[in-house]
C-alpha cells in the first residue's frame, strides 16, 4: 500500500504539534503524562519572581516549578503562587519557601524551599508553604547607609554652625580675652607647681609635718606597749571594784536609809508639833525670852560681885549694904560672845 505524501505531511504536522505542546506544557510545569502534584505559597511581594516556570529548589535540586498564574486578593494584600512538584518527595510541614535571586537582582528570582525539621508531618497536595522574603543586597546596603548618611549630613551641617559661631565670636577683644585666660591658666598652673612642692615637702619621710606626726604616734603607741602590764593591772583592779560593787547588799543599805529618812521626818514632825518639848521650845518665844532673861540676871550678878565685892563678902564681920547693886551687866560682859 503506498501512502501518499499529503498523508506524510499530515502526519508529520500532528507529530510537531504534538511534540510543541508537550514541551511548551513541559516548560510551564504540566506534565500530561502523571497527576499534577500542586502545593500552595502566599506572598505579600513576590520580588519580581517570573509567573510561568520559574524554578522551584529543595536542598539545591529543583522539584518543580511555578505555575501560570498568580492569584491576588482584592486589596491587593497577599498573592498566591501555584508550585507544580515534578518530583514525589517528603517535605516536612515546618519548611519555609523564600525567593531568592542572585546579588543586585541580575538574573531572575526563583524559589527556594528551606527543609524543616518536622519528621512527622509533611506536605500534602494542596497545603500552603510557609514563606519569606528576604530583601536583596542592594535593598539591604541602601537601609543601611541612609541613616549613616542622614546622620553624616546633620554632623556636617551642625560642624558648619559650630565653626560660623566660632568665627563670630573670635574678634580681636575675644582673642584677647582668651589670652587673659590662658594667662591666668598659667598662673593656676605655677600655683599647682607650689602647692605640690609643699605638699612634697609636708610628706617628706625624714622632715616632714606628717613623719614627725607618725613618729610621735610610734612613741605613744610604744609607750603603751611598754605599759602594758600596768594597763592589764589597772583593768583588772576596775573588774575588782565592779565585781565588789556589783556584790555590795545595794538594795539593803537603800532600804537602811529610806527607814532613817522616814525617822527623821518622825523627829521633824515633832519639832513641827506645838504640843512637844522640842515643838514648844522651837516654836515657843517665852522660854527663849525667859532663859534670856535668867542669863542676863546671872551675868549681872556676876559684874556686881566683881564690882561690889563688899557687899557680899563681910570684913571684920560687917557687909557694907549702902552700895547699890547693878541693874544690869557691864559692858564688856555684853560685848563677850
Amino acid at each position: 500500500m503506498k501512502i501518499s505524501n499529503e498523508t506524510k505531511v499530515g502526519a508529520l504536522t500532528a507529530i510537531a504539534i504534538t511534540i510543541l505542546v508537550l514541551g511548551y506544557n513541559f516548560l510551564r510545569g504540566k506534565n500530561l503524562f502523571s497527576k499534577p502534584n500542586k502545593i500552595y505559597a502566599v506572598y505579600e511581594n513576590t520580588m519580581g519572581l517570573p509567573n510561568i516556570a520559574a524554578p522551584v529548589f529543595y536542598k539545591g535540586l529543583q522539584i518543580g516549578v511555578t505555575g501560570e498564574k498568580f492569584e491576588m486578593d482584592e486589596r491587593a494584600t497577599k498573592i498566591v503562587v501555584p508550585i507544580t512538584l515534578s518530583k514525589k518527595i517528603l517535605i516536612p510541614k515546618n519548611s519555609i519557601a523564600i525567593i531568592s535571586g542572585s546579588t543586585l537582582g541580575i538574573s531572575a528570582s526563583v524559589i527556594d524551599i528551606k527543609p524543616g525539621n518536622d519528621t512527622k508531618n509533611y506536605i500534602q497536595p494542596g497545603d500552603t508553604l510557609l514563606t519569606s522574603v528576604p530583601s536583596d543586597l542592594l535593598g539591604e546596603v541602601t537601609k543601611q547607609l541612609n541613616p549613616v548618611l542622614y546622620q553624616v549630613g546633620n554632623a556636617v551641617h551642625s560642624l558648619d554652625s559650630v565653626l560660623s559661631i566660632i568665627a563670630k565670636t573670635f574678634d580681636a577683644n575675644a582673642k584677647n580675652n582668651v589670652q587673659a585666660i590662658l594667662a591666668n591658666v598659667q598662673q593656676t598652673t605655677a600655683g599647682l607647681i607650689t602647692s605640690t612642692a609643699s605638699l612634697q615637702q609636708l610628706l617628706n619621710t625624714q622632715t616632714g609635718a606628717l613623719a614627725g606626726s607618725l613618729n610621735n604616734i610610734n612613741s605613744f603607741t610604744g609607750n603603751l606597749a611598754k605599759n602594758n602590764d600596768k594597763i592589764n593591772g589597772i583593768v583588772d583592779n576596775l573588774g575588782k571594784a565592779t565585781t565588789k560593787f556589783a556584790d555590795l547588799n545595794v538594795d539593803q543599805t537603800l532600804a537602811k536609809l529610806n527607814e532613817s529618812i522616814d525617822e527623821l521626818k518622825g523627829v521633824i514632825a515633832k519639832l513641827n508639833n506645838d504640843n512637844g518639848t522640842l515643838g514648844m521650845l522651837v516654836k515657843d518665844a517665852t522660854l527663849y525670852n525667859r532663859i534670856n532673861g535668867l542669863t542676863q540676871s546671872m551675868n549681872t550678878l556676876v559684874d556686881d560681885i566683881k564690882v561690889n565685892p563688899k557687899r557680899y563678902i563681910s570684913l571684920f564681920g560687917r557687909k557694907d549694904k549702902k552700895i547699890k547693886p547693878l541693874d544690869r551687866p557691864l559692858n564688856d560682859t555684853l560685848k563677850q560672845p
